[in-house]
């Protein structure tokens, strides 16, 4: 869990598939921004994690921070790309 700069959001990641075998684990993750006072979620982002014997895939959102002056989330992917959610006034 982190929080925004001002304590009013956090980031909670959260296991909502956790399959593990002898040959093989599929975690999926979702990331997601709650207001702390009411515990509203206001966005979420996903990751996948798959292991096999050919090795480790890796899918989705690989981190979500908050900008220095926590007027929005940054999310940066596994394929590069990033995504900037602005969070809503209160």
């Amino acid at each position: 869990m982190s929080e925004s700069p001002d304590k009013h959001w956090k980031i909670d990641w959260v296991i909502t598939k956790d399959f593990a075998a002898y040959f093989e684990s599929d975690t999926n993750w979702e990331a997601r921004v709650v207001e702390v006072a009411t515990g509203k979620v206001v966005a979420t982002f996903y990751r996948n994690e798959f292991g096999n014997s050919d090795g480790w895939q890796y899918s989705g959102v690989k981190t979500v921070e908050f900008s220095e002056d926590g007027l929005f989330v940054v999310a940066t992917y596994e394929d590069g790309s990033v995504e900037k959610v602005t969070l809503p006034v209160s």
